[in-house]
């Protein structure tokens, strides 16, 4: 019917021509209408009936008090819903609806004319309005979304959809609300649909074909009654094709002779087909008149707008669907401890099936035995038709004990064909105190619910959905009475008939219901009465949460009760239920690996907050799941440790359930019903790898060989623990106990020697390293090859109590696949017997024996090491620090073979020291000495005359030299001291161009034209021999800057000796340095290259040999007048004949001296740079 807009929920005043003359129905009549008659006819029986009344009364109020005493007793309780929302409209009367199902949490209810709008399944406490800007505002509001997820609404004006003058009528219009996720609040306009006229419009139905494979996805319908001011009513349709912009215009679809037809109902099968069911003789009769018709429109609604239905049958005939309307002062037709009007409580609902094709279901109330007042009241009945409404079978929905009541019903079925039905109950047996205008202690009213799944064949035990209970005469606006501001005011009634409304809201969506009914603002308790106005309150419940699942019973940990999952790797269950008030759900899991167990649990938290627990065999509760929430869909996760074949349990229960395993133990308001999907993972522990040992413990020439001298390496090793840590498995951290048994739940990374355990590896750094463990072994390795493995044991969180202490269960995994060898080596390689030998080819200078060499780099080789060892090449120089230079490998053959780095010229002793693989190193080799002459030469501690073959590049006279000699071919200065004895040098074939330079008294240099050596000679004893050999060769001495004596003797060995003036030029005698030996006949010539100064060359020629001399004078004497160098030529044999020979130029020329009467020979002497010539025999002077 009509609600008001004004606190309480009250009806609007009616106009003052017909407010006593409002019938039962609702509708404005004139005085002294039919109903009167049927009063007065039931006057005389009214007394004796009264009496029986009140003696019912009294027997059915002990009765429910029995019964709620009763209910509780032996069996299961049933579940209830969820958290009950109260949106705070202020009014009765809501309707709800949610989306489709592709945002089943996007919830509408309506009270009044606002639409209250959530996107959380109510969580969010509906942040979004909607409201009409017709006034005034009527109610009857209902609720639909079209496939587009559009919503549109319906509900009634007094004259804003009406424009009938005088009185104002009721009109019904509908609007489309567009946006419906802004917060905020927004209006919408409706658009009439009934007509203007002295006609009232009550009781609005719209409906929406929301199918998108509908021929008629998108039509919008609406029915409802016509209530004519001359009396009588119809059922009047409307249909828009057009998205709610025009409506046609309204059919009658009902027939005469239906009496009062109020009210009605459509819904829409999924192929299309429209029905439309409504009540006839509504409120009329003891319960036997009124029946429910039900029309079949296959058209879109083209036949129902032509006001031609096609099909018409009755599901329920006469008293098969009626109670009493429950009017007060009329003890035929009140239901004891009640004072609220019912009219609305015969209102149909059809169901189409969804997924059963043909199938048809219609929900309505009545009294079982048609005798008002009984204590039995109201059933929730159903009539189901398989054959598209042509015939129906018809049974009892509700379940409530015989005495009690459930008025009110609502019906909705979801998309799969899981059907909801809502009423309120009496069951509980609970009483108000008389809080009403009538003083009587009446009923307190709770919403209930059932569901079907099986096309309404079976229905689940019945459920309560309201959290509190609903006292109906708590500030109830007045519909019927003898009291200023009653809906309708009747002289001399003495009780007044109270408000509730007239329907609740009911809705379902993939399993889901959303309910919507009338509490109080603040409802009752069992210690305090209930206060304010009446309320709209809405909840959200799991249909199929009222069904046990295939597990049950499982409510116990009990081996033969528990569910066995068994032993596989992974379990999925969906749709799983906790069913009743007491309801948990056992699962007994025997791992198949030693590992860990994930269990999730799934579900909508709005529905049911869920809790899931682990226990192990014993009982003991060994994990709590975490629960993250996200809207509409929360989880719940946990995980423990697990050995294999050990038996775990699994629990899910309400959260609010403190203790599962105790028998009926609930929450503290019982847990709501719910479901739930079960999802449990048994994961292997996982197998180590990558075992290595540390660089820093990896000693030796590598650190990847795992060759080590370390007893107590330390070790490297991979575990791929991310399933561990992300299932918060932690590692299990040792105790001061050798037992494992005793440590704390978790896993431990094992490591192992040649099978034997030998400690446990620990995380490097979780966060930045992860997965990355080590290890140290102290000390645990054995000389030779050691074989390391590792493996993951699990100490699972169980713990026997009969057993003192704690006793938990461990397990292995797998064990690493491939090993890790460590060879343990901590025997140093033997001393080499033999120094290392400079090879042949590093040995050069002439000589490939004598370890003397011009190459900077040279190789070293050696024999019988130690196969494999590292060969560290060693250099020690006079006065310094040994020092590397060079490595290798031994072969396997136990040769070496090593190139020094780059040398400096010098003597060094030469070694090396052998380096196993594991780092041990041997002493050192005996030393080598080697001297590397890439640019010098120093030979000292001569022991006999030091010779220098220049053509073969050696030189002897040295002691320890292997092979004799030194060589010293392509050394550029080589230094040769005769330590006191005498020196030579030897010439070859070729041709010599030798200059000496003596450079002390027992020194002295020697130079080839052709040669970049230098020769130099220290502490010699005598004069240096030359024997040039074949060949043209020639051999100069060289004076100094100064003032010099040259001194020469001609003979079979010509000496030359430069007599020098010493460096300080003090009047001392001149000193002779050291001077040549030259073998006359093998030298084509012999020079004197006096240099600077004002020089004296003093030749004494024998006649033993003939002879080429050369004698450059230098460059004369800066004195002035110049001194000039002087040639001193003397015969030093009898009959020697001189001669001097100009050449021309000054200063040049030849003395020859020859023995023409003895021997013939003949020496030349050739000068240049020379002042003065003395030829002594003659005593001659020739001043040149």
């Amino acid at each position: 019917m009509t609600q008001s807009p004004t606190p309480g929920g009250t009806d609007a005043p009616l106009p003052q021509s017909s407010r006593t003359a409002r019938g039962v129905a609702g509708q404005v009549r004139p005085s002294g209408w039919k109903e009167r008659d049927v009063q007065s006819k039931r006057a005389g029986r009214m007394l004796s009936h009264h009496l029986r009344k009140r003696a019912l009364t009294i027997v059915s109020t002990i009765l429910l008090v029995l019964q709620s005493l009763v209910i509780l007793g032996p069996a299961a309780s049933p579940a209830w819903a969820g958290d009950d929302r109260r949106i705070g409209t202020g009014n009765n009367e809501p309707h709800n609806a949610t989306a489709n199902p592709r945002r089943p949490g996007q919830v509408a209810v309506m009270s009044g004319c606002t639409v209250h709008i959530d996107l959380n399944y109510g969580r969010d406490g509906f942040p979004i309005t909607r409201t009409t800007t017709v006034t005034p505002c009527n109610g009857d509001p209902v609720l639909t979304f079209d496939a587009d997820g559009r919503l549109f609404v319906t509900h009634l004006s007094r004259g804003g959809l009406n424009t009938n003058p005088t009185p104002t009528r009721l009109g019904v219009g509908v609007g489309r609300i567009n946006d419906t996720t802004t917060p905020g609040t927004q209006t919408y306009t409706p658009v009439q649909v009934s007509a203007n006229g002295n006609i009232d419009h009550d009781k609005p139905w719209l409906v929406v074909d929301a199918n998108p494979t509908s021929p008629y996805v998108g039509n919008l319908y609406i029915i409802w009654t016509e209530l004519p001011a001359a009396g009588g009513s119809r059922i009047l349709f409307s249909r828009s094709t057009n998205g709610g912009t025009t409506w046609s215009a309204p059919a009658s679809v009902s027939q005469a002779g239906e009496g009062f037809v109020w009210p009605s109902h459509a819904a829409v099968a999924q192929n299309g087909d429209l029905y439309v069911a409504y009540h006839t003789d509504t409120c009329v009769g003891d319960g036997t008149a009124g029946t429910i018709q039900l029309i079949r429109d296959g058209s879109g609604g083209a036949d129902f707008a032509a006001g031609t239905p096609r099909q018409r049958t009755v599901p329920f005939g006469a008293g098969q669907a009626s109670v009493t309307c429950n009017r007060q002062n009329d003890a035929t037709t009140e239901i004891p401890g009640t004072d609220f009007w019912l009219q609305g409580s015969v209102q149909p609902y059809v169901l189409p099936d969804p997924a059963r094709a043909g199938n048809v279901y219609v929900v309505a109330n009545d009294d079982p035995n048609n005798n008002y007042g009984d204590g039995d009241d109201a059933d929730v009945v159903i009539a189901r038709s398989t054959d598209n409404g042509l015939s129906f079978a018809r049974s009892r929905v509700d379940h409530g004990p015989g005495q009690t009541f459930a008025v009110m019903p609502n019906a909705h079925i979801d998309q799969d064909g899981n059907a909801v039905v809502t009423w309120y109950d009496n069951r509980s047996g609970r009483r108000n105190g008389g809080t009403g205008p009538n003083g009587a202690d009446n009923f307190l009213l709770e919403l209930y619910g059932t569901t079907s799944r099986d096309g309404g064949q079976t229905w689940a035990q019945d459920f309560r959905i309201s959290d509190a209970p609903f006292d109906p005469d708590r500030n109830a606006p007045c519909r019927f009475g003898n009291v200023t501001g009653c809906g309708t005011v009747v002289a001399g009634e003495t009780r007044q008939t109270l408000r509730i409304g007239e329907y609740n809201g009911v809705w379902t969506v993939d399993g889901i219901a959303y309910a919507s009914w009338t509490g109080n603002a603040t409802p009752p308790t069992p210690t305090t009465p209930s206060a304010g106005n009446q309320d709209t309150y809405f909840d959200v419940f799991s249909m199929l949460g009222a069904f046990p699942d295939t597990h049950e019973p499982n409510e116990s940990i009990d081996h033969a009760v528990a569910a066995d999952l068994g032993s596989n790797e992974q379990f999925n269950r969906r749709g799983l239920t906790l069913h009743t008030a007491t309801d948990v759900d056992f699962f007994r899991i025997t791992p198949r690996h030693t590992g860990h167990l994930t269990t999730e649990i799934r579900f909508n938290e709005v529905i049911a907050p869920l809790a899931v627990r682990a226990y192990d065999k014993f009982g003991n509760r060994v994990a709590t799941g975490t629960v993250t929430t996200r809207a509409g869909t929360s989880t719940g996760r946990l995980a423990i440790p697990v050995v294999q074949d050990e038996q775990y349990y699994v629990v899910v229960s309400a959260a609010g359930v403190t203790d599962p395993t105790r028998p009926g133990d609930a929450s503290p308001t019982d847990p709501p019903q719910g479901t739930y999907d079960l999802v449990v993972v048994n994961r292997a522990a996982p197998e180590p790898f990558a075992l290595d040992l540390k660089q820093q413990s990896d000693s030796g020439r590598s650190d990847t060989d795992d060759i080590t001298k370390t007893v107590g390496p330390d070790l490297f090793l991979r575990v791929n623990d991310a399933e561990l840590r992300a299932a918060g498995i932690t590692p299990s951290p040792e105790n001061s106990t050798p037992a494992l048994t005793d440590d704390a739940p978790g896993y431990k990374v094992a490591v192992e020697r040649d099978g034997e355990r030998v400690g446990f590896a620990t995380p490097v750094d979780p966060t930045n390293k992860p997965g990355l463990y080590q290890i140290h072994l102290d000390p645990v390795l054995r000389e030779g090859e050691n074989q390391i493995t590792a493996e993951v044991i699990i100490v699972d969180p169980s713990d026997d109590p009969r057993v003192a202490g704690t006793t938990h269960v461990t397990g292995s995994g797998a064990e690493s696949a491939h090993a890790l060898v460590i060879t343990l080596d901590t025997t140093a390689p033997a001393r080499p017997a033999s120094a290392p030998d400079l090879l042949s080819s590093s040995d050069s200078a002439g000589s490939d024996v004598d370890n003397i060499t011009t190459i900077i780099k040279p190789a070293f080789q050696g024999w019988s090491a130690e196969p494999n060892a590292l060969v560290r090449l060693r250099t020690t120089p006079a006065g310094g620090s040994t020092a590397v230079v060079g490595k290798d490998t031994v072969t396997p053959a136990g040769e070496y073979e090593v190139v020094s780095s780059a040398l400096r010229d010098g003597r060094y002793e030469v070694d090396v020291l052998l380096e196993d693989l594991a780092g041990n190193v041997s002493p050192a080799s005996p030393s080598l000495p080697v001297t590397i002459a890439h640019n010098s030469l120093s030979l000292a501690g001569a022991t006999a005359d030091v010779l220098v073959d220049i053509a073969q590049g050696q030189v002897t006279g040295y002691p320890g030299i292997p092979g004799g000699f030194v060589g010293i071919q392509g050394i550029p200065v080589v230094n040769l001291d005769a330590n006191g004895h005498g020196a030579a040098v030897t010439g070859g074939t070729g041709d010599d161009r030798l200059t000496f330079t003596p450079l002390s008294v027992n020194s002295g240099r020697l130079t080839r034209r052709d040669s970049a050596q230098v020769l130099n000679f220290y502490n010699v004893t005598g004069d240096v021999g030359i024997s040039t050999d074949g060949g043209d060769d020639e051999v100069t001495i060289v004076g100094t800057t100064r003032g010099d004596r040259i001194r020469g003797v001609v003979d079979t060995f010509t000496t030359l000796h430069v007599e020098s003036l010493p460096l300080l030029r003090k009047p001392e005698p001149l000193v002779t340095l050291l001077g040549l030996r030259i073998t006359t006949a093998q030298t084509e010539r012999i020079g004197v290259l006096a240099r600077g100064g004002k020089d004296t060359v003093d030749f004494l020629v024998k006649d033993s040999v003939n002879a080429n001399i050369s004698v450059n004078g230098g460059d004369p004497s800066h004195v002035r007048p110049e001194k000039g160098d002087e040639l001193i030529v003397r015969a030093g044999s009898p009959g020697g004949l001189l001669k001097q020979e100009s050449n021309g130029t000054s200063g040049s020329g030849s003395v020859l001296v020859a023995y023409p009467h003895t021997t013939q020979a003949k020496t030349r002497i050739d000068f240049t740079d020379t002042e003065a010539i003395t030829l002594e025999e003659s005593k001659h002077e020739d001043k040149g």
